[in-house]
């Protein structure tokens, strides 16, 4: 890392911190996932032969949705926050910081693993048969239909 990034990451990162708390490592770890899933689709492709820029882009556009869900997310918890917080007349018997962020980074989190799970697997990593029923239950309760 060069001593130009160094400040913009540590900015970056405080900020998060500042505006999610505990939050913030959870985005620090849907970005470690989703890096890591866009890697090793990529190699599967590589291995297969059938990488294409178009389909590596595709990836990238799919991930950048992902981050503008989050970003959706603690956008509304934090005018929620605001809101609870400077209009006397609402109240709720219980302190709110943040709700919909932690929910929405977990659940993307898990589809990331679930990704890199498959990814291992194309890969020619032997993958445990318990680990592939919890990732394929996983993935069968998030896409059933609410």
């Amino acid at each position: 890392m060069n001593n130009a990034t160094k400040p913009v990451l540590s900015a970056l990162l405080g900020l998060l911190a500042s505006l999610f708390g505990w939050s913030c490592w959870l985005i620090v770890l849907l970005v470690v996932c989703a890096v890591a899933d866009w890697l090793t689709g990529s190699a599967v492709a590589l291995k297969q032969g059938n990488w294409s820029s178009k389909a590596a882009r595709e990836g990238l556009y799919g991930k950048v949705g992902t981050f503008l869900a989050v970003l959706s997310a603690g956008v509304f918890d934090l005018l929620v926050y605001l809101i609870l917080h400077h209009l006397p007349v609402v109240e709720l018997p219980f302190a709110y910081k943040t709700l919909l962020l932690p929910i929405v980074c977990i659940w993307y989190i898990c589809t990331e693993l679930g990704s890199l799970i498959e990814n291992a697997g194309a890969l020619g990593a032997p993958i445990p048969p318990f680990l592939r029923k919890a990732i394929a239950l996983l993935k069968d309760n998030a896409e059933k239909p609410q």
